[in-house]
């Protein structure tokens, strides 16, 4: 049996091991990746900058025997002998993410015999961790944080322009009354109720094909029953028609908060109907049928209303002119 003679392997590679070293201002033992040597550094107990010392002299090993094709062994190296194969590949599976920065850090070396990490990069590279620069992490948080900040602005935008979208329809109806006084004042101050006078609540954003005829409605008329078309024509639309008891008081019941038109037609102070402003008849145009002395020469009242909740109006006429 023949052996072949052994020789001397590579020299194994410096910058595989840390240079350990002492701070010449504190005496601290530090550790930095071979790969800064010579680099200017900062001892972390004293803050003393020094420099970092060169490779060390490179150190041999001795390399396994050479053997022919003949003489190798599938099943393992011979007794005494040590296995040069690779290890293994380490298992990536699981991970973990091993933070590093950028510029040189050096760490204390408490025993010669301890392996010491560095935070450098290629010298702290764990082979069972993802390395990730410090400033990447930091970079990562700040745009996850903006982007976040975004979707907020973005979602409270939205929400308030559908708030402000949403239908009325969508909402439960709350129905609200409106009652009050409606009176005549003479030229002393002196005020009468308006016994009799009719009061007519329609909402100002509903637009009607069918134009309700005032004939019924007057107060000169006889009060109209349920049936009549003109109160049913009004009901539907979500307002009301009432008329003011002995002492002029009123109630009247709406199907909904909202913007209405108030109207209100004396029962004893007269004015002739010429004398009302053609905005006033247009808004009434929308609801009722306009004719030559719709109202028979009685005074009229008409004023946008804002309800929301329960509330009264009084309306006080003037009685100069009353029959």
């Amino acid at each position: 049996m023949t052996t072949s003679d052994p020789t001397i392997g590579d020299a194994a590679p410096a910058s595989a091991m840390p240079i350990k070293f002492a701070c010449d201002n504190c005496g601290a033992r530090l550790s930095v990746s071979s790969r800064k040597a010579g680099s200017q550094a900062q001892c972390p107990k004293c803050r003393h900058s020094l420099q970092v010392p060169p490779l060390p002299q490179a150190e041999t090993r001795v390399a396994t025997p050479h053997r022919s094709p003949d003489e190798t062994s599938t099943t393992g190296p011979p007794p005494g002998e040590t296995s040069t194969m690779p290890p293994s590949p380490p298992d990536l599976s699981l991970s973990e993410f091993q933070v590093y920065d950028s510029e040189i850090e050096l760490v204390y070396a408490p025993s010669d015999d301890e392996v010491v990490m560095q935070t450098d990069f290629r010298a702290a590279a764990d082979p069972d961790k993802i390395p990730v620069a410090r400033s990447v992490l930091y970079a990562q948080g700040i745009l996850l944080g903006l982007t976040a900040l975004a979707g907020l602005l973005a979602g409270i935008l939205i929400g308030r322009q559908m708030a402000v979208r949403a239908p009325e329809q969508d909402r439960e109806p709350q129905p609200c009354w409106v009652s009050g006084v409606v009176a005549l004042q003479d030229a002393n101050g002196q005020t009468t109720p308006d016994a009799g006078a009719v009061v007519i609540l329609v909402p100002q954003d509903l637009r009607t094909d069918q134009r309700t005829p005032m004939d019924g409605l007057r107060p000169q008329d006889p009060p109209p029953g349920d049936d009549h078309p003109g109160l049913r024509a009004i009901r539907m639309l979500g307002g009301d028609y009432v008329r003011t008891d002995v002492e002029g008081r009123f109630q009247a019941h709406t199907a909904d908060r909202g913007e209405y038109f108030l109207m209100v037609i004396s029962a004893r102070a007269a004015r002739d109907d010429r004398e009302l402003s053609s905005p006033m008849l247009a808004q009434i145009g929308r609801f009722f049928e306009l004719g030559p002395r719709m109202f028979e020469g009685q005074a009229v009242h008409w004023q946008p209303e804002t309800i929301r909740r329960d509330r009264r109006v009084n309306v006080v006429f003037p009685r100069e002119g009353a029959p």
